[in-house]
């Protein structure tokens, strides 16, 4: 069968590789047909992925269709649903206290185990939740948007507060989502023109009165998110940090960080770390998704064919290109 593999830095080409195998108990064979291009996917082609290792598949963002079930299951074949791609032990201490999104061996698709760009691929049926209502896009950006929910969560923001939320790439839009409802006043902080174009021309409404900045100067908040993985803006983002107020990274960056002590100590600032997502996240995403009170739709670059994916990626790489959310369509 066909699928995207990324063989070496910056080298992703299409490739024949062997069919899976029948799935297991409680397993489900699916065929992909639509794949978001996640920011950690064009990490691992600049090889700034910390846990990917060459040659991998990739891709965790995932629509897919049910073509056969091991054992009972609720799932028949032509079921559409999407993929939460994290798959947990569920036997290590942190899975028995659930949290199950930080799992001691966990295994994420696309990351540590070959993902979801290639015809076909089996994964746990547990792990497939129910598409009804949603088209093959949102589906695929589901888990993205979970990511930000849980940053979210993690945070806790309380009405009325201020919250910043640097960094307006796919994980910093999805924060933004998450927050929706939250009656906090937030600001969204981006270097980027062409992202801030796309914020105040493209979401225009959905914003909910969210302030777009291009520069962080000056800005203080009870609550700070930072969606960047840039180890700059990771660095300084304590001292946007109000008194009392909590700072939540969600960006990842493959090396260390510097935070200023002093400055954490004086302002006793909570500092926080948000790492995937869990079932329930994905629950509240898909509900919200139906409602239509969250919406990536904007988010949708055109279809990528599997074979121009490789021609792609360079320009995936660059900001200024204005593209947030390219989706591969395996149809």
């Amino acid at each position: 069968m066909k699928a995207l593999q990324l063989s070496a830095l910056r080298t992703i080409a299409l490739a024949d590789v062997p069919e899976p195998a029948a799935p297991a108990p409680g397993h489900a064979l699916v065929r992909t047909l639509r794949v978001g291009v996640c920011g950690s996917d064009l990490h691992a082609y600049n090889g700034r992925q910390m846990f990917v290792e060459y040659p991998r598949i990739l891709g965790h963002e995932l629509a897919v269709e049910v073509l056969a079930v091991n054992g009972e299951a609720e799932w028949k074949p032509g079921d559409i649903g999407c993929v939460n791609p994290f798959l947990s032990c569920g036997e290590c201490p942190t899975c028995r206290v659930g949290r199950t999104n930080c799992c001691t061996r966990l295994r994420t698709l696309g990351v540590h185990i070959d993902g979801g760009m290639c015809e076909r691929f089996t994964l746990p049926v547990a792990k497939l939740h129910r598409g009804e209502g949603l088209t093959l896009e949102q589906l695929a950006t589901v888990e993205p948007l979970c990511i930000g929910h849980h940053a979210v969560r993690r945070g806790a923001p309380r009405p009325g507060e201020r919250v910043l939320v640097t960094g307006a790439g796919p994980i910093g839009l999805a924060v933004v989502e998450g927050l929706r409802g939250s009656g906090a006043q937030v600001t969204i902080a981006e270097r980027s023109l062409a992202r801030r174009r796309f914020l105040s021309e493209t979401l225009g409404d959905r914003l909910g009165g969210a302030r777009v900045a291009h520069s962080t100067e000056g800005l203080l908040a009870e609550l700070v998110i930072d969606a960047t993985g840039s180890p700059a803006a990771m660095n300084a983002a304590p001292e946007h940090v109000a008194h009392g107020g909590r700072l939540v990274f969600v960006g990842h960056h493959p090396g260390d960080i510097s935070l200023h002590n002093p400055l954490l100590h004086a302002r006793e600032v909570t500092v926080l770390f948000s790492r995937n997502a869990d079932e329930s996240d994905f629950g509240w995403v898909i509900s919200r998704l139906r409602q239509g009170v969250i919406d990536s739709t904007p988010w949708f670059a055109p279809l990528t064919a599997p074979e121009d994916v490789a021609a792609e990626f360079p320009v995936w790489l660059d900001p200024e290109q204005g593209i947030v959310k390219p989706v591969i369509d395996f149809t």
